[in-house]
């Protein structure tokens, strides 16, 4: 993935022994951990906030009224589509492949790399501006939902269900 990808690191004592009764097959947990971890990132796009519920940033007041798509980082629907799962080893990281992701998860600075300004479309006319900073919008990661389904899937593989 090139775009951007999460690696969370399991502390958490009962799911790293219910990890543990797993010994010899981690990837019978992995596999459905990610496509879960991946639907709960899908829906926090669709709900407009990070993991933790945190609510992003608003868009610019100018930017808003001319922005395509049906919500904040939903123009095309091409970053939401793009999350997936890939299980390696003892590992799954769920992320995209979107060249532009990581700008969206981590924010950033945007400069002109040929002209003086930077030159873009708002509702009130053209901007020429040196710099544009866009602020991190955090789509990635684990929050409560997240650790609710891996504890089921850890369950329903050992037998708890």
């Amino acid at each position: 993935m090139a775009g951007v990808s999460i690696l969370a690191r399991i502390d958490d004592a009962q799911v790293r022994a219910g990890l543990a009764k797993l010994a010899g097959a981690p990837k019978k947990a992995l596999a459905p951990i990610g496509v879960a971890i991946a639907r709960n990132t899908r829906d926090r796009i669709r709900a407009g906030h990070g993991p933790g519920g945190v609510g992003w940033a608003p868009l610019h007041p100018y930017y808003a009224p001319i922005k395509r798509g049906p919500g904040i980082l939903r123009a095309s629907g091409a970053l939401m589509g793009s999350i997936s799962s890939r299980v390696g080893g003892d590992e799954v990281r769920v992320g995209t492949n979107r060249i532009y992701a990581r700008v969206h998860q981590f924010g950033a600075v945007i400069r002109p790399k040929r002209a003086k300004y930077l030159r873009f479309r708002m509702a009130n006319g053209w901007w020429y501006k040196s710099k544009v900073t866009i602020p991190a919008r955090p789509f990635l990661g684990l929050d409560h939902r997240d650790e609710e389904d891996i504890g089921d899937i850890l369950e329903a593989l050992l037998g708890g269900r």
